[in-house]
């Protein structure tokens, strides 16, 4: 899969602008606050019908615009082209067209035009609270598991219907018991099939990380990933049992709060290198380079799983990477991937005479794409 072209209106501040890319690797340099960022975004938004950055549309309005518009053009493994376009209209919302023909829920389109993107939010996946790394999960397993897309969403409907009544039951409107013990098997039958695809989704990305950290570094250092479930079942217990257990446990301090406590909306995942926190011991640069690593074991589990190539987006690549490292990194997106690459000024002095001649190099300047 690879973008063939895309056009822009309205859209932050980049101007109105139609580009057509090829396969490979294309760098766009610039100042800061030029549109580097936000040009990544709009990939992003048409692969995925929504922004990295926030969750309000919104707020990728451009400055004094009534709407925004973006349409892409993929084209598939077997070189058929798909036409994606996205409009958005304060008060009208967002409508979506796939070749001509509406699209009614943005989850039909997750998993068709897969995309990874590192960026300076990504460093949140190792440093931030577990929010980011469930996010993180959550978008690689909705892109190669449409089950898993499924399942994500019928879990949210159902923690949001239980913690209605737990409220409820808190202000005094209603007795919570009943009405949440009706959800508590839905709750736990969609948890157990989410907690299942997400330890999956860990044994399988554990060698790829180690394999592609090594590789990174140069050195034999040895990085994993672990899967703390918020519902993990003790020896020869099984995972109702420890649901019900956590449920029996949890059951006073829920009402009194009037939220769900448990289930995997409070997973967890911790990364180590040779067995030390990365959280808690990592460098700035340890930190970079494992949000690489991870993006590339992405690029493989959805290459492997979808039998489909990710469209890679690497934004301020350089930022706490040397350019060696910065070299390296580039190399683990290598091959028939199409890549996009962000970088300053001065990343475009330093890398100018490392560019290949087939690599095309854009500048973005006031929020238009220039060639050189």
């Amino acid at each position: 899969m690879y973008l063939h072209s895309f056009s822009i209106r309205g859209f932050r501040n980049l101007k109105t602008q139609r580009w057509a890319f090829p396969r490979g690797t294309h760098f766009i340099f610039g100042d800061n606050g030029q549109g580097k960022t936000n040009l990544l975004e709009i990939i992003y938004f048409l692969c995925l019908t929504k922004s990295f950055r926030t969750s309000e549309d919104q707020e990728c309005l451009g400055h004094q615009q009534d709407h925004f518009l973006l349409e892409a053009c993929f084209v598939d493994e077997s070189r058929v082209e798909h036409v994606v376009q996205v409009r958005y209209q304060p008060g009208a919302g967002k409508n979506i067209h796939l070749d001509g023909k509406p699209v009614h829920r943005s989850s039909e389109l997750v998993g068709r035009f897969p995309v990874i993107k590192l960026s300076q939010e990504d460093l949140e996946i190792t440093t931030g609270p577990p929010q980011q790394r469930r996010r993180f999960c959550n978008i690689l397993l909705s892109q190669v598991s449409v089950r898993y897309l499924g399942l994500l969403k019928e879990y949210e409907r159902i923690v949001k219907q239980r913690n209605c009544i737990l409220r409820d039951g808190l202000s005094g409107r209603s007795d919570a018991g009943a009405g949440v013990e009706i959800w508590n098997g839905p709750l736990m039958n969609k948890a157990a099939a989410i907690s299942e695809l997400r330890g999956k989704m860990v044994d399988e990305l554990n060698p790829l990380l180690q394999a592609f950290y090594q590789t990174f570094t140069g050195r034999g250092d040895v990085l994993a990933l672990e899967y703390l479930p918020d519902v993990a079942a003790q020896r020869e217990e099984s995972y109702t049992a420890a649901f019900q257990r956590r449920l029996n446990l949890c059951r006073r301090q829920e009402r009194q709060r009037g939220i769900t406590l448990i289930g995997p909306h409070r997973d967890d995942f911790k990364f180590f290198i040779n067995g030390r926190e990365l959280r808690l011991f990592g460098s700035s640069g340890e930190h970079k380079s494992v949000a690489v690593c991870l993006k590339a074991a992405e690029g493989v589990l959805i290459r492997r799983t979808l039998d489909r190539l990710p469209i890679v987006l690497l934004d301020d690549l350089y930022a706490e990477l040397d350019w060696d490292r910065g070299g390296r990194a580039l190399h683990l997106f290598s091959g028939d991937l199409q890549c996009f690459v962000t970088g300053t000024s001065f990343d475009y002095q330093a890398l100018q005479p490392l560019l290949a001649a087939s690599e095309q190099v854009l500048w973005m300047r006031a929020g238009a794409l220039e060639r050189r």
